[in-house]
C-alpha cells in the first residue's frame, strides 16, 4: 500500500514551494504535541483514536469516520507556545504532527488506509495561525472530504492516504 500525498492550491501557496520534509526536519515538535503521539493510539469498535483525545471526548453517535474525525482533529495552534503561534510555524507544526502520526498509524495498524488531513485557514476573514489535524480511516462506504479539494474555497488542504 503506497502513500499519496495531495493539496489544494490554497496549500500549495502557503508551503510557497518548500520541500515538506526539509521544512519540518528543522524544528521538532513542541512538547505537548509530542505526548498526543506518546500517548498513543486505541481501536474501539473498529474506530482508532488518538488516546489522549478518546478519553476526553469519548464516541460519538455519527458514522465511523465521522466518529474519528470528531475526536481526533485538533487546533495544533492550541498545543504550540503563545508566541510562537504564528501562520509559518502551526502549519510546520501541523505537518510535523502529521507526518509522525503517519509513521505511527503505519506501524500500528499495518495494512490500513487511513486519511491524515492537515487544514490551513485562508480567505478574507481567515485566521492565517489556525493550523487542524485530523485522521480516519479509508472506508469504502464513507467519506470526510469532496472528491475535489478545489472545491474548498477556504481552507488550505493536505492530505496524507497511507
Amino acid at each position: 500500500m503506497g502513500n499519496s500525498i495531495e493539496t489544494n492550491r490554497l496549500m500549495d501557496k502557503r508551503l510557497k514551494g518548500r520541500n515538506i520534509e526539509d521544512w519540518i526536519a528543522k524544528h521538532p515538535l513542541t512538547a505537548m504535541l509530542k505526548t498526543h503521539l506518546k500517548n498513543g493510539l486505541i481501536e474501539v469498535d473498529g474506530k482508532v483514536f488518538l488516546a489522549k483525545f478518546y478519553k476526553k471526548r469519548g464516541g460519538s453517535n455519527e458514522d465511523a469516520t465521522g466518529a474519528e474525525m470528531w475526536v481526533n482533529g485538533f487546533h495544533i495552534d492550541l498545543y504550540v507556545p503563545k508566541e510562537k503561534v504564528i501562520p509559518d510555524y502551526s502549519l510546520q507544526q501541523g505537518l510535523t504532527f502529521a507526518f509522525s502520526l503517519k509513521d505511527l498509524l503505519i506501524n500500528q495498524f499495518p495494512g490500513t488506509a487511513f486519511k491524515i488531513i492537515v487544514s490551513t485557514d485562508e480567505g478574507e476573514d481567515a485566521f492565517p495561525e489556525v493550523c487542524t489535524v485530523g485522521f480516519h480511516k479509508v472506508r469504502s462506504n464513507e467519506v470526510w472530504l469532496l472528491g475535489n479539494l478545489e472545491g474548498y474555497k477556504m481552507n488550505g488542504l493536505l492530505v496524507i492516504t497511507t
